[in-house]
This record gives C-alpha cells, sequence and structure tokens, in this order.
C-alpha cells in the first residue's frame, strides 16, 4: 500500500509534537524536562558501535600510539590548560570543549575517564596557511605512521583557494582511526581538523 510511509511520517511528527509540548509545558511552569541526559558509559557504548564499520577496515596495530591514548580527564586539562586554552565540561563531564582564539579542541572520555577521541579545529586560516598546515600534518604523520590509507585533494593553496574544496588523508588501525582535512568553509576561511578516536577494544555490553 503507498499510504503506509506517509501515515508513518504523520505518526512521528504527531509523536515528536506532542513530545516538544510537555517539555515546553514543564519549562513554562518550571518543572524538570523528564528527557535525561546519556551517561559516560552509555554515550561510550554509542561511540563504540559507531566506529565498528572503521575497525572492520582496520590493518593492524598503529605503528606508533598516538601519545593521548589512555590520558585521563584530569592530565588533559592540565595540559589544555597550561598551554593557554580555556575548557569546558558538556556532556555531564563525558566531554571537554577547550578554546583558544581560533584554536578548539573536543575531546570524548570514556565511564573510566580515559580519553578515547580527540577533535582538533583550527578556522579561518588562508589558503596558503591551510596548504603548511596539512603539509606539516602529514609529514609528522608519515613520520610516525607510514603512508596514508587514503589521501584526496590537493593540498595546496591554489587547490584550496576556492569554496567547498577539500584536502585530506586518512589512517585505519586497529587501535585508532586518524582523519585530518582542510576544507574551505567560504567566508570562515580554511579549516583544517584532526579526528583522532580509539577503536573498540571488544563488544560492549556483551
Amino acid at each position: 500500500m503507498r499510504s503506509g510511509p506517509k501515515v508513518a511520517v504523520v505518526t512521528t511528527l504527531l509523536a515528536l509534537g506532542a513530545t516538544w509540548l510537555v517539555h515546553a509545558g514543564l519549562v513554562r511552569s518550571g518543572g524538570a524536562c523528564p528527557v535525561r541526559e546519556p551517561t559516560a558509559s552509555e554515550l561510550e557504548t554509542q561511540r563504540q558501535s559507531a566506529m565498528l564499520p572503521l575497525a572492520a577496515r582496520s590493518v593492524g596495530p598503529a605503528p606508533l600510539a598516538d601519545r593521548w591514548v589512555g590520558t585521563t580527564r584530569e592530565s588533559f586539562v592540565r595540559d589544555e590548560e597550561a598551554s593557554g586554552r580555556r575548557c569546558v565540561v558538556e556532556q555531564a563531564g563525558a566531554s571537554l570543549r577547550c578554546e583558544r582564539d581560533r584554536d578548539e579542541e573536543l575531546a570524548r572520555f570514556d565511564d573510566a575517564g580515559a580519553l578515547v577521541a580527540l577533535d582538533r579545529v583550527r578556522y579561518g586560516l588562508s589558503a596558503s596557511d591551510g596548504e603548511t598546515a596539512l603539509a606539516d600534518l602529514l609529514t609528522a604523520s608519515r613520520t610516525r605512521l607510514g603512508s596514508p590509507a587514503r589521501s584526496w585533494g590537493e593540498p595546496t593553496a591554489s587547490f584550496l583557494d576556492r569554496p567547498l574544496r577539500q584536502a585530506g588523508f586518512e589512517y585505519r588501525f586497529a587501535d585508532v582511526a586518524i582523519d585530518v582535512t582542510a576544507t574551505h568553509m567560504g567566508r570562515d576561511g580554511i579549516v583544517v581538523r584532526e579526528q583522532h578516536r580509539a577503536m573498540p577494544r571488544s563488544p560492549r555490553g556483551s
């Protein structure tokens, strides 16, 4: 029947609308919203599940483990503040957002307080600065980890100097996934992003 999907969509929208009305009514009356924020353990379970497709493409452990693997929340904050960044706790302590000028880091921690994901972003760069940053990161990565599993785009200022152009590279190891990109974001200039994510050690909840 052709009406099935439409009915399902309408039902979903009505359910979402009812949820929003309940939330809005509670906020106006001063009550607490019943939506519970996920715990660090639940967030880590979700993260590991999302990482499984990447783990399936891994090629063995990284030649050199990233220095951040196993870092504790306390030592991470200490190092970040020593470098001049300001850190704010998010997601009930499961995440930390640290900022300094046009430099931002988002760190995720598991339920034991160990660092499991680190997302570094530099934004507002010129095409020339983006080329330099990407070249430096590629050189350092090759020295530590060998050749990337995949690369795309052209890591040059002339290539990056147009909106939506992107160049980058990635690694897929059994213990860590690394993605590095330089993307032209229009008015925001070139955004250089480094993602380091610990791979699932074993299925959680089994």
